[in-house]
């Protein structure tokens, strides 16, 4: 039921549930102390329906959890439920090679490979909106709808 109105709402993006929906995409580039304040915005300006109100119950538990994407990543590489050892093993030694080469490159400051435009833009716009918020000339909930209309 909640999949479907996020679907739906998400195609248009001019409704005001659509930009609400999308406003939790914006609560990943907070600071962590700050997550909460924003969901708390995001809540306060829930639209009316019990659609919504499922989705914020089930958007709660999972805006903290900071190892949900690594999860969602390594279970994609399997085919079943249990995957053969030696698919296991071969998985967790690419993992490891590819963590030790970012910790090395960070180390050694290399600098990280450059942002397509559109995602420097993204970027530079969406710091700028932070910055106003810090500031106090936005609203945390003015801040999360504007991010996350930059989230795709």
């Amino acid at each position: 039921m909640v999949l479907s109105a996020t679907v739906h709402v998400c195609v248009n993006t001019s409704l005001i549930s659509g930009r609400w929906l999308r406003g939790f995409l914006a609560l990943s580039v907070l600071p962590p102390d700050c997550v909460s304040d924003g969901f708390v915005a995001l809540i306060s300006e829930m639209p009316f329906g019990e659609d919504f109100s499922d989705f914020a119950d089930y958007a709660l538990p999972n805006t903290t959890n900071s190892a949900e994407g690594f999860h969602r990543q390594f279970n994609a590489q399997f085919t079943g439920h249990h995957p053969n050892i030696y698919v296991l093993i071969e998985s967790l030694l690419e993992i490891q090679a590819s963590t030790y080469v970012r910790m090395n490159n960070v180390q050694k400051g290399v600098p990280a490979p450059p942002l397509c435009w559109k995602q420097e833009y993204k970027t530079t716009m969406t710091y700028e909106a932070y910055t106003q918020l810090k500031s106090g000339a936005t609203s945390m909930y003015q801040f999360l709808i504007y991010a996350g209309s930059l989230a795709i």
